[in-house]
């Protein structure tokens, strides 16, 4: 899909070109001081970055600067013996990761950037070593401003933040690493495809969970055919174990000195900062920044489904249950119907998702009760005509097979077909690897021709039918509900005024 060039008007500043070249000079003359300096110094130089970004301000407002040049040619490979210089923008939690895994392999991290000075200050500390001139930035708008000729950006910051961070990094020249969900809304991933094709660029939504060996498998056994058309697939967790479904609280506590909560806004809905409430985990659960539990665990839940059969986009989605819930929360538990095609069988495929400790009904779940002794708390069970296939847990490694009429399920790996099934994936490594070889060889991996942009699909139009009740029906060619206006006012973000960048 390709948005009209209207919709990525660029945003103008209204300050001089002069100090706005001394503050980037002054920045830049900085961060390469502070690389030897004291833990004082280094805050003194996230409030200069900080200052960067207000030098970069219209009339006060922030304002989201993407240059109107940018390079739009596709780069050759990356030469062997050459490291790919790489940017990260998060560095908590699992972009904590991210940086380990990535700083392990052949590639030179120039800059690291969360809006967090705890955050980055641990970053810097375990690059020390092997990447001392690591620069840090508290805005990911001054670090693109200064920091050139990157090859990549890894970005793991919460979902609210990914648009606007993705866009400009296309902008710049760059591929992408996009933690999941790749983005927040379905506009927002709309305008990611766009701006991915403009830029020639390599979009890579991170799934840590369906790279490794038994996950591969587990999709060429089951590609066999050994269970039949699948017909159904339900997926269950016991997720959130974050608050969810309240009204927002009253009062406000002081923000952290560390951390820059304007930035951590990113021109989302204005709101007093309160403690355990939003950062640094409990974001989840707000739907102006995060997308619930489906959100959360749903991208490493349905990736084995969604690849294995090559699902598409929804046609429709309903909500068939919630508890809880507001207009700025998702509910503490719901279950969704999704009805997907499949491009490798003639029939439909029913999804169902269950969360807050919600799962399928008790005759659904016989064999695997049978054959673990239990029902777990998370899973995925894909029900065929001829057989289930069971995933337990959210890591993709525990897989069984059960033929209907049998009591219990067998382990995939004890099954002749784990021996005797043609292998036909190819077999690059960790998630993280495989973007650093696509990136590194130009090999084409078109986000759009994935699983994986159906998914993204998938999980936003859910998101959006957790707040409505009824059935929504989905049309991806015009990317709009048909039926709920209700439903089609949830497709795009609503920045405060500066932010925008769609």
């Amino acid at each position: 899909m390709v948005a009209a060039e209207s919709s990525f008007r660029t945003l103008e500043l209204s300050h001089s070109l002069p100090l706005f070249s001394l503050a980037t000079l002054l920045i830049f003359h900085y961060s390469n001081y502070t690389m030897t300096t004291d833990r004082k110094t280094r805050r003194s130089f996230l409030k200069l970055s900080f200052l960067g970004a207000g030098l970069s301000m219209s009339n006060g407002c922030s304002s989201v600067y993407y240059p109107r040049a940018f390079s739009r040619k596709k780069r050759s490979p990356v030469p062997s013996d050459q490291p790919l210089r790489l940017a990260f923008i998060g560095v908590g939690g699992i972009g904590k990761i991210h940086l380990n895994v990535m700083s392990k392999s052949k590639v030179q991290i120039v800059a690291i950037c969360d809006v967090d000075e705890r955050e980055l200050e641990g970053a810097r500390d375990m690059l020390s070593f092997e990447f001392p001139g690591v620069q840090i930035f508290q805005d990911f708008r001054v670090m693109f401003d200064n920091v050139k000729n990157l090859d990549a950006v890894i970005i793991a910051t919460p979902d609210h933040g990914h648009g606007m961070q993705a866009v400009r990094a296309l902008r710049e020249g760059c591929h992408l690493y996009l933690e999941t969900p790749a983005v927040h809304t379905l506009h927002e991933l709309k305008v990611l495809q766009s701006e991915a094709d403009k830029a020639g660029r390599l979009v890579f939504s991170g799934d840590m969970h369906s790279s490794h060996e038994k996950a591969l498998r587990a999709r060429e056994v089951l590609h066999t055919g050994v269970t039949g058309n699948i017909l159904q697939v339900h997926a269950w967790t016991n997720r959130p174990v974050w608050p969810q479904g309240s009204a927002l609280p009253a009062g406000s506590d002081p923000v952290p000195p560390t951390l820059a909560w304007d930035l951590w806004l990113a021109g989302a809905t204005l709101r007093s900062f309160k403690r355990f409430t939003y950062h640094k985990f409990n974001w989840r659960g707000w739907t102006d920044f995060g997308s619930g539990a489906l959100g959360d665990i749903g991208p490493q839940l349905l990736s084995f489904p969604y690849k294995a059969l090559n699902l598409s986009a929804p046609e429709s989605v309903e909500r068939l249950y919630a508890r809880g819930g507001s207009g700025v929360s998702y509910p503490k538990s719901s279950e969704l119907r999704f009805i997907c095609k499949s491009a490798l069988q003639s029939n439909r495929v029913e999804l169902f998702w269950y969360d807050g400790n919600r799962m399928p009904r008790v005759e659904i779940l016989q064999q695997t009760k049978a054959t673990l002794g239990r029902v777990p708390g998370t899973g995925v069970l894909l029900r065929g005509e001829r057989g289930s296939w069971l995933v337990s847990g959210s890591e993709c490694r525990q897989h069984y097979l059960g033929l209907n009429g049998s009591s219990r399920m067998t382990d995939f790996e004890k099954h002749d077909l784990w021996v005797s099934a043609p292998k036909f994936l190819q077999r690059i490594g960790s998630a993280q690897q495989h973007f650093l070889y696509a990136v590194r060889s130009g090999k084409e991996y078109d986000f759009r021709k994935t699983a994986d942009i159906a998914l993204n699909k998938t999980i936003l139009t859910g998101t959006i039918a957790q707040r409505i009740e009824g059935l929504l029906k989905w049309k991806d060619r015009k990317g709009r509900f048909t039926n709920s206006d209700a439903a089609n006012a949830m497709l795009t973000p609503h920045l405060q005024s500066g932010w925008e960048y769609y």
